[in-house]
């Protein structure tokens, strides 16, 4: 992200492919070409360079003190980068307004798979591919008759595994949020005695 902000930004969005910075992040043209958010991925994954992450500071050590000591309802963080997790915080406080670099989906399948899964791939700028078995997605309707949309699905999966894109699990450009958001906020909202805001005017 810090990337694209410098002089240099026309030429790395050269170098990616793209006419602007909004591209990396439209799912329309991640599901046309993955290949230019994995090349920048590193940079989000790792923005410290050489493999290196962000670690938690105060402020995510500090909510996860309140949660230790009970005082903790639910954080709401437009961070995607887990570190309230990281810190501490249990994931079933957490909502991800926008998702989370954490986990990431396959684009066929929807198989869900932990960040660990994708690293190597990230590290070298690849595309990370599901390898899920073929037959687990199809596993459940093997006792119905087959439709001709299953059968067509079959037949795509010679090989036995899915081979679909694993998406980060951010919200990208042309995605809704997800639905736990609204259905988190209208439960916790009359529960709160007070509402902590660090770091956004949450103008938006």
């Amino acid at each position: 992200m810090h990337l694209l902000a410098q002089p240099n930004s026309s030429l790395i969005l050269q170098e990616l492919g793209l006419s602007c910075p909004e591209d990396l992040f439209d799912y329309d043209f991640f599901q046309d070409d993955p290949r230019p958010f994995y090349k920048f991925s590193k940079c989000l994954y790792f923005p410290l360079g050489d493999g290196k992450r962000v670690e938690p500071s105060d402020s995510h050590r500090f909510l996860a003190l309140l949660e230790e000591k009970n005082q903790l309802l639910r954080v709401y963080t437009q961070n995607i980068d887990g570190l309230e997790e990281i810190a501490g915080v249990s994931s079933k406080r957490m909502v991800y307004a926008h998702g989370s670099l954490q986990w990431a989906s396959c684009t066929k399948c929807k198989q869900k798979v932990a960040a660990s899964a994708i690293e190597s791939s990230i590290l070298n700028g690849d595309v990370p591919l599901c390898t899920e078995s073929s037959n687990t997605s199809i596993k459940a309707a093997s006792s119905r008759p087959s439709s001709p949309r299953l059968k067509r699905r079959r037949a795509e999966h010679t090989d036995g595994i899915c081979g679909g894109v694993l998406k980060p699990g951010v919200t990208f450009f042309g995605e809704t949020l997800h639905e736990n958001v609204r259905r988190s906020l209208e439960r916790d909202r009359g529960k709160a005695d007070l509402l902590l805001v660090i770091g956004t005017s949450l103008s938006v």
